[in-house]
């Protein structure tokens, strides 16, 4: 059996408002913010003490007294635009400004709300694009494509979303990978073909700040990505993704089949659940029929100055032989029918 705990960090009671006042929410004309659907709750700021520190022991309090196998945690990411003192005293550290009040692309605040990307909005919206492309660039320096474009080297150009959003710059960016390829007819078939086959109009902004790494696509991959399932958009948001973690991954299971994987890091353990999802239902709903996997290669990058003393296969309830590498762990799993949990101890 698997035992999966179940938090709610979105929203809390009468008696954490007032030991706490600071921890909720508050609206764009200064009141505590009431929940929307259960009036006796208060909405708390995703971004403030109660997520990232009250939370956090809650959850270590959970993993360490009660044999559950992992948390789900619902609506972690906050709950819309937050005016408490955090998110206050953050804004006018980060930009000089209060907090915007309005929407309004033209307001200095709201232009410094999503400054963070390196671009503003012109306000303008585009789509639904019927028929555009993105041209996959060469860096001008080296030659060579940016590694947001691994995989793609032989295509000079993809396929768009479709709906835009018309941004300019306000930092440098010494990168463009993807420039527009606008819009054009896809009816009758002799109109179809680019009017403009070359833009300067940047499709993702690539940014470093001191040791963190962004990336902003104004155009909407994860919905399209969602709808339409191009391999092209797929690469782009895993490539994306690597580039702004900068590190190296801390799992990689190599075998058929899909999976999702979550690594667990405790003080003298590890655990890697790995669940099922190759399915045809997998983006759907409810699975109807679990299809097993073969073999599945997981390498796991062992915490610095950690060694493993032990690895287990706890849904098969059987030791898992492994080598170990100077920083890293290699193991087979032999099949997963459901789902896998790979339980390493540490020396």
């Amino acid at each position: 059996m698997v035992v999966i705990a179940r938090t709610d960090p979105h929203a809390t009671y009468d008696d954490v408002k007032e030991a706490h006042p600071d921890w909720i929410a508050v609206t764009a004309d200064g009141k505590p913010r009431r929940h929307w659907a259960s009036p006796e709750l208060w909405v708390t700021c995703g971004l403030g003490p109660y997520n990232f520190e009250h939370m956090t022991e809650v959850h270590k309090e959970i993993m360490s007294l009660y044999r559950v196998d992992g948390i789900f945690i619902n609506r972690w990411d906050g709950s819309g635009m937050c005016y408490c003192e955090h998110c206050q005293k953050h804004f006018k550290l980060a930009t000089g400004l209060d907090l915007p009040r309005t929407n309004n692309p033209s307001d200095p605040a709201r232009r410094q709300h999503i400054h963070l990307f390196g671009v503003s909005t012109k306000g303008r919206v585009e789509g639904p694009m019927q028929n555009s492309y993105l041209r996959l660039e060469n860096d001008s320096a080296t030659g060579k494509r940016h590694p947001v474009l691994a995989g793609l080297e032989d295509a000079p150009r993809i396929i768009n979303g479709v709906w835009r959003v018309e941004v300019e710059p306000v930092e440098r960016f010494y990168s463009t990978p993807l420039t527009l390829i606008p819009s054009y007819p896809d009816l009758p078939m002799e109109k179809v073909y680019p009017r403009v086959v070359k833009t300067d109009k940047t499709q993702v902004f690539l940014r470093e700040l001191g040791r963190g790494r962004i990336v902003y696509f104004p155009w909407d991959i994860d919905r399209t990505f969602w709808e339409v399932l191009c391999l092209d958009h797929g690469r782009l948001l895993r490539n994306a993704i690597e580039w702004a973690t900068n590190e190296e991954r801390q799992v990689v299971v190599t075998g058929p089949g899909v999976l999702d994987v979550t690594a667990w890091l405790q003080k003298d353990s590890m655990t890697i659940h790995l669940v099922n999802l190759t399915n045809p239902m997998m983006m759907k709903g409810p699975f109807r029929e679990l299809f097993p996997l073969g073999e599945q290669r997981v390498r796991i990058r062992l915490p610095q100055g950690k060694r493993p003393k032990k690895a287990q296969l706890l849904v098969r309830g059987k030791p898992a032989a492994f080598v170990e590498g100077v920083s890293s762990l290699d193991l087979v799993v032999p099949s997963i029918l459901d789902h896998e949990v790979v339980a390493i101890d540490f020396l």
